[in-house]
């Protein structure tokens, strides 16, 4: 979510079916477990699509629940993707999270 100059790596990613079944920035934050202030704010979504036949090392699984500086937990449990080498080429376009 978002985009490398506001400071992403853009190593972490979902699937667009993710987002589609938690579409509100709060639904994502709990899912995703994108703790806030802790890792800033995640209001964009950049559209990516690999090439196919494209070399790709990466993990996946459920986010687990982590909890911020404050104290808040954060549930987690959506899929997720970590790139080990993320390709800014791969970024088809930028969105806002409007909901």
């Amino acid at each position: 979510l978002g985009a490398k100059e506001n400071g992403r790596t853009m190593e972490w990613a979902t699937h667009y079916k993710v987002y589609n079944k938690i579409p509100t920035i709060e639904e994502i934050h709990q899912h995703l477990a994108l703790v806030t202030p802790d890792w800033g704010e995640r209001n964009t979504i950049a559209i990516i699509k690999i090439p196919k036949g494209t070399d790709v090392t990466f993990i996946s699984g459920k986010a687990l629940a982590q909890p911020s500086k404050t104290g808040n937990v954060f549930k987690g449990g959506a899929f997720q993707i970590r790139f080990r080498d993320f390709d800014m080429n791969w970024i088809w376009g930028n969105k806002p999270i409007i909901k």
